[in-house]
């Protein structure tokens, strides 16, 4: 939610949405960040191809080191904004009723 709002919402002049959804999925728990910001740029953007953004791709090796190799971020960018998404296997989050 940090970048959403550092690299997203604070670059755009009128206001904009941050969206968090969290659901239980197919014994996975999805997380879901959007913004409406301008998106990634043209360099950031191809970050599924290439992996260069440094704080993404620790994100991800923290994902696969805590979840498995199959973890991993799923990201949407373009002009209208930016969604980053993952999931957590259910059995290694601790659910309170």
């Amino acid at each position: 939610m940090e970048n959403a709002v550092k690299h997203g919402l604070s670059q755009k002049a009128d206001p904009g949405l941050l969206r968090l959804q969290v659901k239980i999925f197919q014994e996975e728990l999805l997380i879901r960040v959007e913004d409406t910001g301008p998106g990634m740029n043209p360099v950031r953007r191809d970050f599924e191809e290439s992996r260069t953004g440094v704080g993404l791709a620790n994100v991800t090796r923290r994902l696969q080191l805590c979840y498995g190799p199959g973890a991993d971020l799923k990201i949407v960018s373009g002009p209208g904004g930016t969604i980053v998404s993952f999931a957590v296997p259910l059995t290694s989050v601790a659910v309170v009723t």
